[in-house]
């Protein structure tokens, strides 16, 4: 025999082998239940930090939103060298849109939309019987602006004195508020720090 040679394989060597059946290849009902326990489990754990997730951009979104609304009235000062003297009487008519119409169209040559003026969670709670009368459809803001005079200087006296309020204290640490130099606190923030003086 040469030593490349194969050696040959008997044809029942290979197919008369015995071998068990094996057994079928499918889950078990209890394999089933404990994959679907495991994933409840997991979707338990991530759900809060999805939704905290959710809520955090949501307060993200409401403090570009302020931030947008602080610049805008920014150029505004410069431009017309006093505050929007816009009445914060027509605030207090619950009836009437003309105070949040006024302030929209105040702002919007400084690229303000009307959705800026808006709190992505104060949305989401507009549901059911808070929800706008679409028959009607009122134009409204969530962040109400101080009312200064018309010096060119009052609004940047006073530091501490915040140029817009968000509407309600939905983020879980009271207002959004943004202040003459930009920065945005809560109104827990800010009166900790009041506090503290």
């Amino acid at each position: 025999m040469s030593g490349n040679s194969l050696i040959p394989c008997h044809p029942r060597s290979v197919s008369n082998i015995p071998f068990r059946h094996a057994r079928f290849a499918g889950v078990t009902l209890l394999e089933l239940l404990t994959v679907i326990v495991v994933i409840a489990i997991l979707a338990a754990m991530l759900l809060p930090a999805i939704s905290n997730m959710a809520s955090r951009m949501d307060r993200a979104k409401c403090t570009m939103n302020l931030r947008g609304l602080h610049v805008a009235t920014e150029f505004y000062l410069q431009d017309h060298k006093q505050w929007p003297q816009i009445d914060p009487k027509l605030a207090n008519d619950h009836e009437s849109d003309e105070y949040a119409k006024l302030w929209m169209d105040t702002l919007q040559p400084y690229k303000i939309s009307k959705e800026a003026w808006h709190c992505p969670t104060v949305q989401k709670l507009l549901v059911g019987d808070l929800a706008p009368d679409p028959a009607k459809p009122k134009e409204r803001i969530d962040y109400y602006p101080t009312p200064f005079d018309s010096k060119e200087i009052t609004p940047h006296r006073w530091a501490e004195q915040p140029w817009f309020i968000e509407r309600g204290a939905v983020h879980g640490e009271g207002n959004l508020m943004i202040f003459p130099d930009g920065s945005v606190k809560t109104l827990d923030e800010f009166m900790a720090k009041v506090k503290k003086k």
